[in-house]
């Protein structure tokens, strides 16, 4: 007895939010993905400068800022 088989599966999802990304998954795994905002710390510094040159620090600080929005493919 002899027997040949020939087959394939194909499996496609789409969901459209205005970004794209794309992924290639292997056999038997799992692609995730988490869809979000970057963030990025930003720190700022303020000085006087006096009439004769020299400084006075003032204020400083820092903060959190958003800079992109993206996915995160990961197994």
């Amino acid at each position: 007895m002899e027997a040949t088989i020939n087959a394939g599966v194909e499996q496609t999802n789409t969901t459209s939010y205005g970004v794209e990304v794309s992924g290639t998954v292997n056999a038997n795994s799992t692609l995730y993905g988490d869809y979000g905002n970057w963030k990025e710390n930003v720190s700022w510094k303020s000085h006087y400068v006096y009439s004769n040159c020299n400084t006075a620090s003032e204020n400083s600080g820092s903060a959190y800022a958003p800079y992109r929005e993206a996915w995160k493919l990961y197994y």
